[in-house]
């Protein structure tokens, strides 16, 4: 499952003073804690199973950026760096 879906189901809104727009894969900002690659979770690599979701460095570094897990009807969300949100692309 996509940040995205989790985040609405988890009831998680934009903060006050964030760009307006949907929060998408493609205005969450990650960078990389092995090579300090700036990218968007859109441009992350990303692998679903039916219990847990990884997003991954665009370069193939080993340290996932995200991890969504599926518990039951709950979902946990693990950011392995800080997550920035940005306007939504034009």
């Amino acid at each position: 499952m996509r940040l995205e879906y989790a985040m609405s189901h988890m009831g998680l809104w934009r903060p006050k003073g964030a760009p307006p727009g949907p929060i998408a894969d493609a205005n969450v900002v990650a960078i990389c804690p092995a090579c300090q690659t700036r990218q968007t979770l859109a441009e992350a690599t990303f692998l679903e199973g039916p219990d847990l979701s990884v997003y991954g460095c665009q370069n193939g570094c080993p340290i996932p950026l995200v991890e969504i897990r599926r518990v039951g009807e709950e979902y946990q969300l693990a950011a392995r760096t800080p997550l920035g949100l940005e306007p939504p692309p034009k």
